[in-house]
């Protein structure tokens, strides 16, 4: 629904019980936005609030409230990220400094005056400080504080330095200061000169030199040559240069070649807009040097990776290439007992190269440990699933399979195998992912009907995505019990003529 008051807000979402409920964006008359999930009223869930003045912060809520882990950015660059409770910023924190600050001409105004600078917007005592002032552009002026009340302000050049800093400036911010400080600077002490300084590096070394021209002459006559050599930084090999005895080594140039890429994992992914953008899982391009999107007949993309969200588990991809159908993605998440239909690649080398497709319904509508991101679902999914879009029967994605419990864990933990479990990642959290990273997608969904409809769509729009990287990725996932992947000749001359 879309409701509009008549101070200027406006929502457009879902309801339930005459409040927002489910996946909504709310925006303010002042013009500040906040896209994401809504649970009878509040902020609720995972979401994205924009501030008219400029900050930004993503992560979750709670009863309107940021609850959990988030990101807030300042307006002037500076970044807060960590664990929030109750809107209250709790631990580990990371601030970024905005460049605007001055922060070596302050130092070293500091340093000169003896005074200290000014902290926060509370100025006390006697203090000194740098601000750029919107009253002249490109401007900077040194400010000079005492108990709150701006004493005397000095401008100094737009683009000073500590170097370029006057004294004078400086001079004239304390009234008692009647001439620059002066600073003690330390004589450098330099090495003493050898008692053979005015002979050449040639000449030293012929009489440092033993005979054989392999050591240093320790004689009592020629001592004093070898020691001065040492002196001077001197080596018996760069002796035997400067006297041509021996001949300089040619430079060895060091070509670093590119690793050879070779393919690791599998994966299913689906289109979701004709200029080739794709959504996957993240777990499938996680390790990938490059991710190859499998056409028909024969022909092979390289995907660019666009964004990655480790937490929900999505991936954004972009090829090159206009798909034969596109999936349009509800707007409403799944009910149980619903009908859906999983589409994808499973277990690639061992079944057949074309799509699969395999039916069941909604079992829940959370995940492992009530993670509310997530749905259950019975259809049956293999490795080479992931990625891959779970539709309802009229043709919308409403998940993307993402997991299945692995059976020989639960047989050694507990005695029991699972049976038709699995997983997928709830279509509101997919959009507001994708809105995160500005791809709006059409507010209406298609409806699709008809087994032959629905047939066309999944072979049109679904790919097999192939994960590329090096030997040492691979020898890692082995490590993880996690199974290499083949490739004909054929089909590996081909994906590594687009990998160059």
């Amino acid at each position: 629904g879309i409701f509009t008051w008549a101070s200027g807000g406006k929502y457009v979402g879902e309801y339930k019980n005459d409040k927002r409920h489910g996946q909504g964006t709310y925006t303010y008359a002042d013009g500040s936005k906040y896209v994401g999930e809504f649970r009878t009223g509040n902020y609720h869930g995972y979401g994205i609030f924009t501030w008219a003045s400029g900050g930004k912060y993503v992560g979750e809520y709670k009863n309107d409230k940021r609850h959990g882990r988030g990101t807030y950015t300042y307006a002037d660059g500076r970044i807060k990220e960590g664990i929030w409770k109750d809107g209250k910023f709790q631990y580990t924190q990371k601030v970024r400094p905005s460049p605007s600050y001055y922060n070596g001409v302050i130092e070293y105004a500091v340093k000169l005056t003896g005074m200290e600078r000014c902290k926060g917007h509370t100025y006390w005592h006697e203090c000194v400080n740098v601000h750029q002032r919107s009253s002249g552009y490109g401007r900077k002026y040194i400010q000079y504080y005492v108990s709150d009340r701006l004493i005397k302000t000095v401008e100094i050049g737009a683009n000073a330095t500590i170097d370029s800093l006057p004294k004078y400036a400086l001079v004239n911010l304390n009234p008692n200061r009647s001439s620059p400080p002066t600073r003690v600077v330390k004589p450098k002490v330099g090495k003493p000169l050898t008692t053979y300084a005015n002979l050449s590096d040639p000449r030293l070394c012929k009489k440092a030199l033993n005979s054989s021209r392999t050591s240093w002459d320790r004689s009592r006559k020629y001592k004093s040559y070898s020691n001065a050599a040492k002196r001077r930084g001197l080596t018996i090999k760069y002796c035997r240069l400067v006297l041509g005895i021996s001949k300089p080594k040619p430079p060895v140039r060091i070509v670093k070649k590119k690793p050879k890429l070779i393919p690791i994992s599998t994966g299913s992914g689906f289109s979701i807009t004709n200029k080739g953008h794709i959504l996957t899982n993240e777990h499938v391009v996680r390790e990938c040097k490059a991710v190859v999107v499998h056409l028909k007949r024969k022909k092979f993309k390289k995907a660019t990776i666009l964004s990655k969200d480790k937490r929900n588990d999505l991936a954004l991809l972009k090829a090159n290439f206009t798909p034969e159908t596109v999936f349009s993605i509800s707007q409403k998440n799944a009910k149980e007992l619903d009908d859906v239909i999983v589409a994808g690649f499973p277990l690639s080398g061992t079944l057949s190269s074309t799509v699969k497709m395999t039916k069941g319904i909604v079992s829940s509508l959370a995940g492992i440990r009530n993670d509310y991101s997530r749905i259950q679902i019975d259809a049956a999914v293999q490795p080479g699933n992931s990625g891959g879009p779970i539709i309802n029967s009229a043709g919308n994605v409403v998940a993307v399979a993402v997991e299945i419990l692995k059976k020989e864990y639960f047989r050694k933990k507990s005695g029991i195998i699972p049976e038709n479990t699995n997983f997928g990642v709830k279509a509101t959290v997919a959009r507001t992912f994708l809105e995160a990273n500005d791809l709006f997608l059409p507010t209406s969904t298609k409806k699709i009907t008809g087994k032959r409809a629905i047939r066309s769509l999944i072979k049109g729009g679904t790919y097999f995505l192939s994960c590329w990287s090096t030997k040492e990725i691979r020898a890692k996932l082995a490590k993880a019990r996690r199974p290499a992947i083949n490739v004909d000749q054929t089909t590996y001359k081909l994906i590594e003529s687009i990998l160059k």
